[in-house]
């Protein structure tokens, strides 16, 4: 599969995600009013990328919540193991929580996060929540790889 397909079906189903049941901070948490995906654990719950691989393990600390997994192997351990199905930049930048303000410029991106310069505490610009910044370093990272092919 080409990583430009991998990414426009993940952002098909990013766009597709409740706003409240998307959250960048957790791979997968089972909570009362439903399951919480960031983009990556939404990936490991589409049969599309679980026929590539992906799944869930549970996290070993018994909290309810599951870690994304790549040919049974934590995604954690090696995060460069994603680079085939999403490209070399992936992990490192589109799967980050909102707020890393690497991952926003390494993709050309306008940061998310606002600091407040008195505190050194930053927050997520008013008008941006996690699935508006996973759309955005989604649709940013389609649109430079077309432009790389041509």
């Amino acid at each position: 599969m080409s990583i430009i397909k991998n990414l426009e079906t993940l952002l098909e189903a990013v766009k597709a995600q409740p706003e409240k049941q998307f959250d960048l901070s957790v791979f997968r948490q089972d909570t009362p009013c439903g399951t919480n995906f960031c983009t990556l654990g939404l990936a490991c719950s589409m049969p599309w990328f679980q026929e590539q691989g992906y799944s869930f393990v549970p996290s070993p600390f018994g909290d309810g919540y599951f870690i994304s997994s790549y040919q049974g192997q934590d995604v954690r351990d090696n995060l460069r193991m994603v680079d085939g199905t999403f490209g070399e930049v992936a992990f490192g930048y589109l799967f980050k929580p909102a707020g890393d303000g690497d991952s926003d410029e390494a993709l050309g991106y306008e940061s998310s996060y606002v600091y407040d310069d008195a505190t050194g505490v930053g927050d997520l610009k008013a008008n941006m929540t996690d699935k508006a910044l996973a759309i955005a370093r989604l649709e940013l990272r389609i649109a430079q790889l077309k432009e790389e092919q041509e």
